[in-house]
């Protein structure tokens, strides 16, 4: 929750928030061109919804009890670790949506080259590895830094776009 707390302040000082008129395009247009970057930012929730099915794993793993094989208490608290920053990644996801409402897209530019600068997940993959069987240690479970900054490229591009 501290993360989160942390992150709000952060927000305050971008470009995201607007009290000037919205820009004149077709409304077609702009309804398309909005449901195409929600789409798109929609796809963060679903690496999120992602990470969260690997935490309920890890979850599971801490609370079967075996003798010597690894400290529960440490499972445990990277899965509660992990579903914190999932928790963080979907506000990040609204706050760029309301941002698309806005028309703020320098301000989009702004957070995504924030957002983007240090990986969220960091040691999300060495996790999935050491406790997790087989099934889960395919690159759509371990590679998720990646899978967002391609997602945060992808919306860089529909910016300079739609502005």
């Amino acid at each position: 929750m501290a993360l989160g707390a942390s992150l709000g302040v952060m927000y305050a000082g971008f470009n995201v928030c607007t009290t000037e008129q919205p820009h004149k395009a077709s409304y077609e247009d702009e309804v398309f061109d909005c449901a195409k970057f929600n789409d798109r930012v929609g796809d963060l929730d679903v690496v999120a919804d992602k990470i969260e099915r690997v935490c309920d794993a890890l979850e599971k793993i801490a609370s079967v009890k075996v003798a010597g094989m690894f400290d529960a208490r440490d499972v445990m608290d990277s899965a509660i670790d992990f579903r914190e920053r999932a928790n963080e990644l979907r506000h990040r996801a609204g706050v760029i949506a309301q941002s698309r409402r806005n028309r703020k897209f320098e301000g989009i530019k702004e957070l995504i080259a924030t957002y983007s600068s240090e990986p969220m997940f960091d040691g999300f993959r060495e996790t999935v590895q050491s406790y997790l069987p087989e099934s889960y240690q395919i690159p759509k479970y371990l590679d998720v830094d990646e899978e967002i900054n391609s997602i945060y490229d992808q919306l860089l591009i529909m910016c300079d776009e739609q502005e």
